[in-house]
């Protein structure tokens, strides 16, 4: 019976050996690594959880974690991406993975990536589509119905520390 391990950092070569690259052999390693990388955005130090079977993985349910301040408290967010079993163990096994995303408690779960096929199985599980449309925004401050001027990172020190909190502060200095 396979069983259900957290992903860390240190587990990427393995994961990508068994999972990621039969997933998508064209996707650079270099890519796929930057979904293991800390970014500043969580304090949690896993990506998601792996399916194990005889000391190899198996399958994969993608996470990243972010945390944000949303009217005054800290909410927990995790964007689930790249549910991949390799096809000798798919079937019930497969559900695996969704017992430890089931158990997030207080998280936002996000797919921005799904597939129709797991779209029609997380609205099968009481999960909310919030359609496919795109809206794009910048990452600056709202307040009081307006948006805050852009910051001229070349200009003023400190603009960034007048205008951003510093949760948002942090994610906007982190390189991606």
């Amino acid at each position: 019976m396979p069983s259900v391990v957290r992903v860390s950092a240190e587990l990427f070569p393995e994961v990508y050996e068994g999972v990621l690259q039969p997933l998508n052999p064209d996707l650079p390693v270099a890519t796929w690594r930057r979904l293991f990388e800390p970014r500043g955005w969580s304090d949690d130090e896993y990506f998601g959880f792996g399916m194990t079977e005889g000391g190899k993985f198996v399958g994969l349910m993608g996470a990243l974690f972010s945390d944000r301040e949303l009217e005054g408290r800290k909410q927990r967010f995790c964007n689930l991406h790249s549910w991949y079993v390799q096809p000798a163990f798919r079937g019930p096994a497969s559900l695996l993975l969704l017992r430890p995303v089931l158990a997030l408690k207080e998280t936002v779960l996000t797919d921005f990536s799904a597939t129709p096929e797991v779209v029609e199985m997380f609205n099968r599980l009481g999960f909310t589509s919030l359609g496919n449309a795109l809206t794009l925004l910048p990452p600056l401050p709202f307040s009081g119905g307006r948006v805050e001027p852009p910051l001229e990172l070349g200009g003023s020190p400190g603009a960034a520390e007048a205008i951003l909190s510093p949760g948002d502060l942090r994610i906007f200095r982190h390189p991606q």
